[in-house]
């Protein structure tokens, strides 16, 4: 997920340094989303131009986006789908919005697989598998898929204290 640029804790510095139009970074240095660092904009990966032909960066530095890229891989491997949902992707429903692969299938606009493995970022732990959509918190003001989703959280809690890792 994409953080914010600004927030409340910038100083007036960098504030100047992380001033941007339509997403686009105007200064030689950015702030990390992830690590809180001031860095030069070649620490940042490029997402491309925007409409107006302006260079865009993601929002978190390349050695940011290298150790999530690590902790997903290893979390993957240690954790395969179909031996963790004991069925294929095909046969497999989100835990949070109830959908199948069927209902899901091409709903992420690009050929990522229908499900995807979720972990926690705080505690870099293995949650389960759920689908892109909910993954990516489009809960489309769903009260129950919401309460479903909480349950989701707190049952990888309760997982945590039961194996003595929080």
């Amino acid at each position: 997920m994409q953080g914010m640029l600004f927030n409340i804790e910038n100083t007036e510095e960098e504030k100047e340094l992380l001033k941007n139009i339509n997403g686009s970074y105007k200064s030689d240095s950015c702030k990390c989303v992830k690590c809180d660092r001031v860095l030069p904009i070649e620490k940042f990966v490029s997402r491309g131009v925007d409409v107006n032909g302006n260079k865009t960066y993601k929002t978190e530095c390349k050695q940011c986006a290298n150790k999530e890229t690590n902790i997903r891989k290893k979390l993957r491997l240690e954790n395969p789908f179909e031996e963790y949902a004991g069925c294929t992707q095909k046969e497999y429903v989100c835990p949070i919005c109830q959908r199948g692969y069927e209902e899901l299938f091409g709903t992420q606009g690009r050929n990522d697989s229908v499900f995807v493995m979720d972990h926690c970022h705080e505690t870099q732990t293995f949650r389960g598998y759920i689908c892109s959509l909910c993954n990516r918190s489009v809960f489309k003001d769903n009260i129950e898929t919401i309460e479903r989703f909480l349950n989701y959280l707190k049952e990888h809690k309760r997982k945590l204290k039961d194996n003595n890792k929080v």
